[in-house]
């Protein structure tokens, strides 16, 4: 049986491998069972490993092809929470605040990077990202001069020079300077802290000026160390008079420090540094943030400027009275112009609306009084006086106080209902605002002569009309007028 075995056993192995799966193979290999032999004996147990195997290749596989279904998905969603995110970020662009103490009104105590845009929301210059500290209450706008930075050698006074760019804390996109001036003047205080590190690298001595900042307006200043105000004082500053560590001009690292608090200077736009001439020399320096803090508060507004720096931000005609003055001044405001101090303002006269409209004979009931002429109509507004002549509807042009007068005479004869007419409010009978006329007696007539006069407050577009509950008795020589008194 041996012999056979062994003939047989490269014939097995030719169909083993030959046979399309591992199923088929198992198949084979029991067909040649019966035959003792130790090359098929050591083989079945192997084919059963082998489909083991690749039934967990297979599973593998299709979890695989799941999981690749699975990360198409998510990287979908994820694009797509992308877009979303992107709308939602343009949307709040709506409603950007111009500092961050204005944020700070609005209870958001979280600090971090927030949109501000201190020349006005949806006005001049884009928005920009800027340091909210709500701990300080500061509005830091961010440089590019922040991290520590070493000063190349150079011999002359100011030879090495750092341009100062303001960025948005996000992009790193620089800032308008513009934008940087509008948040100075709605600040009530703004700093910006300097320092600066050095050995035998002196920011002055007796005679020269090494280094200097250059302020927003171009003009250069001196640098004003704050060590005197510290415990220790500055290096040899009763030998020298020193007003700077680093003057001391000592073979040991020193560092110096300074808070520019000069509102009409900052922000700082360059830095100059120099006499670095030995190898043994070193300086190196950091700027901070420009940051400011709290709101202007305005008691009333006397200008376009003060207004602007309130939140108006809409060209137009407004009332301005400056503290001490009684009564106030209609101006026209330019809000289109980039800042805040010059903002242009033309001096108005105050709106002026009064009309009045004639009829010489009207009868009927319930219906508005109509009119057959203007008696005067006076205005300096671009729409007219508001007095429909051929209606008899008054539409208030802007919002006051309007004084409202009529005058006219009722023929009332012997037998005729008693006339009643309502002055009407959008629409609505004034109860309290009427005006009657009647003859009791047995036969005649009588010419009644009235009228009314009312103070009312209106709103732009509301309307006002004579209503004729009941003239059938006859109103000759009929007068209605408005003026305005107030423009509110």
């Amino acid at each position: 049986m041996s012999s056979v075995s062994s003939l047989l056993a490269p014939l097995v192995v030719t169909n083993l491998v030959a046979a399309y799966s591992v199923a088929d193979r198992i198949d084979v290999a029991q067909d040649y069972a019966d035959f003792n032999s130790p090359l098929l004996s050591s083989i079945f147990p192997l084919l059963e490993k082998i489909a083991s195997l690749e039934e967990l290749f297979h599973g593998l596989q299709i979890s695989q092809a799941k999981l690749n279904s699975s990360l198409e998905q998510t990287k979908f969603e994820k694009d797509e929470l992308k877009v979303q995110l992107n709308k939602f970020e343009e949307l709040a662009k709506v409603n950007i605040l111009r500092s961050c103490a204005e944020y700070t009104k609005f209870g958001i105590s979280t600090s971090g990077l927030y949109f501000i845009d201190p020349d006005g929301p949806l006005f001049g210059e884009k928005p920009f990202k800027a340091y909210c500290n709500f701990t300080t209450g500061a509005t830091e706008v961010l440089n590019d001069a922040s991290s520590i930075t070493p000063v190349q050698h150079c011999d002359k006074p100011g030879c090495y020079e750092k341009v100062v760019n303001y960025i948005n804390g996000e992009t790193s996109e620089p800032v308008p300077s513009t934008q940087i001036e509008a948040l100075l003047q709605l600040s009530q205080t703004c700093v910006q802290a300097f320092q600066y590190d050095c050995m035998l690298a002196p920011l002055s001595d007796a005679n020269t000026d090494f280094a200097w900042w250059t302020n927003r307006h171009g003009e250069r200043n001196m640098f004003v160390c704050d060590c005197d105000q510290q415990a220790k004082g500055c290096y040899e500053f009763d030998t020298e008079g020193n007003k700077c560590n680093c003057n001391a001009n000592m073979p040991t690292l020193l560092s110096d420090t300074a808070l520019l608090t000069n509102m009409s200077a900052l922000p700082v736009t360059k830095l100059n540094f120099g006499g670095l001439v030995h190898s043994v020399q070193s300086a190196s320096f950091r700027l901070g943030a420009l940051q400011c803090f709290g709101m202007v508060e305005l008691e009333a507004a006397g200008s376009c400027a003060d207004l602007k720096l309130a939140g108006v931000t809409r060209s137009g005609v407004y009332n301005v009275v400056r503290p001490g003055e009684q009564f106030y001044r209609v101006v026209s405001c330019d809000m289109d112009q980039i800042g805040f101090r010059e903002v242009e303002q033309q001096p108005q006269d105050a709106p002026l609306v009064s009309v009045c409209g004639a009829q010489e004979h009207f009868s009927g009931h319930s219906r508005s009084v109509t009119f057959s002429s203007l008696l005067h109509s006076a205005t300096n507004l671009p729409h007219g006086a508001g007095l429909d002549i051929g209606s008899g509807v008054f539409t208030a042009p802007l919002a006051g106080v309007y004084t409202v007068t009529w005058a006219l005479r009722a023929w009332d004869d012997a037998g005729d209902r008693q006339v009643w007419i309502y002055l009407r409010h959008n629409g609505v009978d004034l109860h309290k605002v009427t005006h009657t006329s009647s003859y009791t007696g047995a036969r005649g007539a009588v010419w009644d002569q009235g009228g009314r006069t009312v103070n009312l407050q209106l709103s732009s577009y509301d309307t006002l009309e004579l209503y004729c509950w009941d003239c059938t008795a006859h109103i000759h020589q009929i007068t209605f007028c408005v003026s305005l008194v107030h423009a509110l």
